[in-house]
């Protein structure tokens, strides 16, 4: 504990984040539960936030989503709080900024759409890309 009694808080770094990994992995695989709850409880007060990027390629996020489903429910209830928060913080980092109009935003390379407009229908000469259903 931080002098002022308070735990600080885990820096979700990358190596820190394979390094968390690692050990989730080892006790998902053992089945340790214990050792699993404490990590989960380490990781609940990380701030993950603008961290996304991390979990998603040191494949933490996967590991913890991959605890949701154990048969042990304190663990599997743990885990899945963490993978709601993360999502949410995953969510709010993708909210597009309010005002923006006239702003090109590029979401499917083939179709570009100004902000704050609908998205036109191709005219009746036009293909359609193909993954667009018709």
């Amino acid at each position: 504990p931080s002098p002022s009694g308070r735990r600080a808080l885990m820096e979700l770094t990358e190596p820190k984040c394979r390094e968390i990994n690692a050990t989730l992995t080892g006790a998902l695989g053992r089945q340790d539960w214990s050792i699993a709850k404490d990590v989960l409880r380490q990781l609940k007060g990380a701030d993950a936030t603008n961290k996304m990027k991390i979990l998603a390629s040191t494949k933490l996020g996967k590991t913890v989503f991959k605890l949701s489903k154990v048969s042990d429910s304190d663990v599997a209830d743990a885990a899945d709080l963490l993978v709601q928060k993360w999502r949410q913080l995953s969510k709010k980092s993708e909210v597009k900024v309010e005002g923006a109009e006239g702003v090109k935003a590029e979401v499917n390379p083939r179709v570009k759409v100004e902000m704050g407009s609908e998205p036109k229908p191709p005219s009746a000469g036009e293909k359609r890309p193909r993954d667009e259903p018709a």
